[in-house]
């Protein structure tokens, strides 16, 4: 059996730092070290970065590699003052432009020393028939967005 987990990471949203890679990593690591397959393995985990983690804390995630671990993206549009946004509508508003920004996040993380990222988690819950070319421009082969209803066109 293939187990396959999905991590988005990024700044801590409530207080601008990196609180949860601190306290919540070192759990989830131990937890996941308690679960295993028929051949004894545990959960390898595709951790998808926003540019501000592998930039200002990738030691914890550096280590992960090694144990067959992967460093993804996680997309959010980079605001002019490098603040991650979530307010829907403005990232809404800069879906079109998805095909500009997304390729120089994927350099962003290669160019912190990780491999280039092979899966996307997003930050948007809308999806353009566009987005898939970039995604697959970029390198991108495992795609693990949400799409909500009525944004998707």
């Amino acid at each position: 059996m293939h187990v396959s987990l999905v991590c988005h990471t990024e700044t801590d949203v409530w207080d601008g730092g990196f609180g949860s890679i601190d306290t919540m990593l070192p759990q989830f690591l131990d937890m996941a070290d308690g679960v295993r397959d028929k051949d004894g393995m545990t959960p390898r985990v595709a951790w998808c970065h926003t540019p501000q983690v592998v930039e200002h804390r990738p030691e914890p995630f550096r280590e992960l590699l090694a144990n067959g671990h992967e460093i993804g993206v996680h997309s959010h549009f980079p605001s002019a003052t490098g603040k991650l946004e979530h307010e829907q509508q403005l990232n809404a508003e800069n879906l079109d432009t998805f095909h500009v920004w997304f390729p120089e996040l994927c350099d962003r993380i290669e160019q912190a020393g990780f491999p280039r990222p092979a899966t996307h988690a997003t930050w948007m819950f809308a999806y353009r028939d566009t987005m898939t070319k970039t995604l697959t421009d970029a390198g991108i082969r495992a795609e693990c967005s949400v799409c909500y209803g009525g944004q998707c066109r």
